[in-house]
């Protein structure tokens, strides 16, 4: 599921996935521009979680 995930994330442009050819074979993901620019929107989903999560 995670790399169906990292995938889709990846055809959108939001991560870079950089393959090295080690034993086993070692992926690196890491955010691209466009993929930094949702930090902000992924902050403010993660900050009203929170505050749902008190309200319990």
């Amino acid at each position: 599921m995670l790399t169906l995930d990292l995938r889709a994330l990846e055809a959108a442009g939001f991560v870079a996935r950089t393959v090295f050819p080690t034993v086993p074979v070692t992926v690196q993901y890491e955010l691209t521009a466009d993929g930094a620019r949702l930090i902000p929107v992924v902050e403010v989903m993660r900050t009203f979680g929170l505050w749902l999560k008190e309200r319990d």
